[in-house]
């Protein structure tokens, strides 16, 4: 008996064409396939990282927003408190403060002092003793300067008021009663004055008064100049 070999049909030998190409790509579908669970898990690690980020950021928000809120309280602690000091220098300080009744009082005690030296100046005797006093002339204060002679010191210097001066210069014998307004100088003198013509001296040696009038800007040896002999 002989044997026939049965022919395949179009339809079986297409399946078989399928299967042996399929069977050709099996690595290119595993390249694919681990490729895609690449970018999967990559894409998962993006979204945990920027939802810790997220996390992070909105913790950093709320910890300025505390410290902010800390700053705030104390800085309105501090406004209040130098808002508090403030008033106590304008206190100390202001009008009717206790600097200002101080000054005041002060100044009148000062005030009481200068007096009763004055009186304590005028009243004394003179008699024996030798000492000038500036009287200035006009409206207006006048510098007056006395120093030994050749000296560029000076021993007394003032801008004098117009009138009579409280200070008495003695230049012989000291007075009973020293005050700020007893100035003791030598027996030579120079004077300069920055205005001859407005420039008087008031002259008492030994109970005797005489009016000499400084008609040069300076003048050496003062007492000689006016004809005055001192022992």
């Amino acid at each position: 008996m002989a044997y026939i070999p049965r022919r395949k049909s179009k339809g079986f030998a297409k399946r078989l064409s399928q299967r042996r190409e399929t069977s050709k790509y099996p690595a290119q579908r595993y390249k694919l396939s681990f490729f895609g669970l690449l970018i999967f898990v990559g894409a998962l690690i993006s979204l945990i990282f920027s939802s810790y980020n997220l996390l992070i950021l909105d913790s950093f928000k709320n910890e300025l927003a505390r410290t902010q809120n800390v700053l705030t309280s104390k800085i309105d602690n501090l406004n209040s408190k130098l808002d508090e000091k403030l008033k106590d220098i304008e206190r100390f300080l202001g009008p009717q403060g206790i600097i200002d009744r101080y000054i005041v009082a002060s100044n009148i005690l000062m005030n009481e002092k200068s007096d009763i030296a004055k009186i304590l100046t005028e009243i004394q005797k003179d008699e024996k003793t030798g000492y000038f006093r500036v009287f200035i002339s006009g409206p207006n204060k006048v510098w007056v300067g006395i120093k030994a002679p050749g000296s560029q010191t000076y021993i007394y210097q003032k801008e004098f008021s117009p009138g009579l001066s409280d200070e008495k210069f003695y230049f012989f014998k000291k007075p009973l009663v020293e005050t700020v307004f007893t100035v003791q100088i030598p027996k030579e003198i120079s004077i300069r004055t920055g205005d001859p013509i407005r420039t008087y001296l008031l002259l008492n040696y030994l109970g005797s008064y005489k009016v000499v009038k400084i008609d040069k800007r300076n003048i050496d040896y003062l007492f000689k100049y006016i004809g005055l002999r001192i022992p």
